[in-house]
């Protein structure tokens, strides 16, 4: 991916390495797409993947433990169907599980935003400059 950049963090006692953990974040909405931590011998103990629509949020999480994990149970897998005004504002966020077979399997959890159409009343007007500690604008 072009727009991307990988940072690979590693982790030392001593001269001995411990673990190592490698991002992918997506440049566009400093959006990290993928997360994997291995231990020293190169096994993967977990990852992370998250998919973003052309808005910028997810529509997609997986997180699992690894091949071999002792603790944590099943991976995580989700997906999102996220609804837009006319605006291009967030609308609504419906989330579902996703069985073994990558079938959508569950709604699990819905999100609505609501956006104010009346503005913020400012105290000051813009362009006003505030003198520290008296809170009163210099015209």
């Amino acid at each position: 991916m072009k727009d991307s950049v990988v940072t690979v963090q590693k982790t030392y006692r001593a001269d001995t390495l411990l673990s190592s953990e490698k991002y992918t974040t997506w440049f566009s909405f400093n959006r990290i797409t993928n997360w994997e931590k291995r231990d020293s011998n190169g096994e993967l103990k977990s990852e992370m993947r998250v998919k973003y629509d052309k808005m910028g949020n997810a529509v997609a999480y997986y997180f699992s433990r690894g091949v071999n994990r002792t603790r944590g149970g099943a991976p995580v897998n989700i997906r999102i169907k996220n609804t837009y005004d006319k605006r291009k504002l967030l609308l609504n966020r419906f989330y579902y599980t996703v069985n073994n077979e990558g079938k959508l399997k569950t709604l699990a959890k819905i999100e609505r935003f609501i956006y104010d159409q009346n503005p913020l009343i400012y105290r000051y007007q813009k362009g006003d400059l505030i003198q520290e500690g008296e809170g009163n604008a210099i015209h």
